[in-house]
């Protein structure tokens, strides 16, 4: 693990970076599959993906093959996903420090139910973020590689103490009103897999644009 972390701080990250990423965050499953690390990177669009790799632009073709070669040592399996972010769905950190724990909960919605969901969210689950003072409340929707009726949530907190608080709906409305309100979604959601995930600053970046590093 630590030489597999080296290796992201002095090898993969100045080399995303050479390649043209400007942003990647790191999570690390904290109650969940052990060992698990998601990196989420910013893609304008899927045309990105029609241009050579950050790896293969900032590297060359032998070099990108020598780098492939010394990172498939350190993973043992590994899944790529494309995620549309819903800030229509959102509530929106007001802190601009990183995150720093989130309760990510992958959610399954029945067929012909996505209106509702969306419905649901706007009329409902806001209201009730807003009101609790949520540290943010972050709604992506899963386009490939994986559940076509899926969305994913990610309710930030900033310590596992915080959760002992319970759900904003439950400290909002209180037991009876937050029964009543997963009634609502009953028919809707389908499935719910939840999982505490901590923020990982580490191995993490972001390059400042150069009008703001003026």
């Amino acid at each position: 693990a630590l030489e597999w972390e080296e290796f992201q701080k002095k090898e993969v990250m100045p080399t995303l970076q050479k390649g043209g990423i400007r942003q990647r965050d790191a999570w690390r499953t904290a109650i969940g599959e052990a060992y698990e690390i998601a990196f989420v990177t910013p893609m304008a669009n899927l045309a990105a993906r029609d241009e050579p790799s950050p790896i293969l632009k900032a590297l060359g073709e032998e070099g990108a093959r020598a780098y492939g070669a010394k990172n498939r040592r350190f993973i043992a399996s590994s899944r790529s996903f494309v995620i549309r972010t819903r800030p229509d769905l959102s509530y929106q950190p007001t802190s601009s420090e990183p995150p720093k724990l989130a309760v990510l909960s992958s959610l399954s919605i029945a067929p012909g139910r996505i209106t509702d969901y969306e419905n649901h969210v706007k009329t409902d689950v806001l209201p009730i973020q807003t009101k609790a003072q949520s540290l943010g409340y972050l709604v992506s929707q899963t386009i490939f590689g994986g559940d076509g009726s899926e969305f994913v949530t990610l309710t930030l907190v900033n310590t596992f103490a915080d959760l002992d608080k319970g759900p904003a709906a439950v400290r909002v409305l209180g037991p009876e009103g937050a029964a009543k309100l997963s009634a609502k979604s009953a028919g809707i959601i389908s499935r719910t897999e939840r999982i505490v995930i901590r923020y990982d600053p580490e191995l993490s970046f972001k390059v400042a644009s150069s009008a703001s590093a003026k």
